[in-house]
């Protein structure tokens, strides 16, 4: 009885260690999500608020691209990575910058929290100052699974890719996408669109996502925006965060967006926080 009682309070603690690396001490004590139309049946799951002196590799990892993602000819751009030396923390923020490296090539900042922290349905909040789309850059704030998608089977039962807004365009609107059955032959993908007039402000904004078994309801400060109900798109399955800029794919041919930009630093997201509730049982 007694081993039984000693292994109860051994997980116990474990449980709690862990649960204690994953919220972040400066996030305010019984915090709800902004969006108040949601109700208080909520419990933090996972918060940061970027107030340390460094990334905190507890809940991150940064992303470094071994080979060039898509190119973006429409801006000129033959290659662009994530690296490194994109992400920092200062000033209570994370920043993402965005580099011109040379006339054809882009550095960007990139983080996810994949083996880190990954879990299934919540709602996710986060602050952001996107960074300046003009200068052919876009922001992201997305959920990806791994292994991505493992199963084509017309769903999202087993992971989807869930794109909640991207910036890519320079008009007063942002998209969302939704991807299943991984990336080859099989991959299919749904795109939604919102009008938001004041998304190029250079301020801070709160997005949200409500993720449910059921659908996926998408906010900007606490609006909704977007709603995936069908449900081939809906991923049942453990998810991780991920916030990234990257050279933006929304720009017409020939646009001089980037190459009218000087050699070095283009522009930065700036990120407030990002926190995670479960729904209480």
């Amino acid at each position: 009885m007694k081993k039984h009682i000693i292994l109860i309070i051994v997980l116990f603690s474990v449980h709690y260690q862990l649960l204690s690396q994953l919220q972040d001490p400066n996030t305010p004590k019984d915090v709800l999500p902004s969006n108040k139309a949601l109700g208080q049946q909520w419990r933090l799951d996972f918060s940061d608020e970027f107030n340390d002196l460094q990334l905190n590799w507890k809940k991150w990892s940064v992303q470094v691209s071994e080979k060039s993602r898509e190119p973006r000819p429409n801006l000129s751009i033959k290659a662009w990575y994530w690296r490194p030396n994109r992400v920092k923390v200062t000033q209570g923020k994370l920043v993402l910058n965005a580099l011109k490296f040379d006339k054809k090539t882009m550095y960007c900042g990139s983080v996810n929290t994949r083996k880190k922290y990954e879990f299934t349905f919540g709602y996710i909040e986060t602050s952001i100052k996107i960074a300046e789309t003009s200068k052919g850059v876009h922001t992201a704030f997305w959920l990806q699974q791994a292994p991505h998608q493992r199963q084509e089977d017309n769903t999202g039962r087993d992971g989807s890719e869930m794109d909640f807004f991207e910036s890519a365009w320079e008009g007063n609107f942002c998209k969302s996408a939704f991807h299943i059955d991984g990336y080859g032959k099989q991959h299919k993908s749904k795109t939604k669109r919102a009008d938001i007039q004041n998304l190029h402000d250079g301020k801070y904004h709160i997005w949200g996502a409500h993720w449910t078994k059921d659908f996926v309801h998408i906010y900007y400060d606490n609006k909704r925006i977007i709603s995936y109900t069908d449900p081939i798109w809906i991923s049942h399955a453990k998810e991780y965060l991920w916030l990234s800029v990257g050279a933006s794919f929304g720009f017409k041919p020939m646009a001089t967006n980037f190459t009218a930009q000087k050699t070095g630093e283009l522009t930065n997201a700036h990120v407030d926080y990002i926190r995670v509730w479960k729904a209480k049982e």
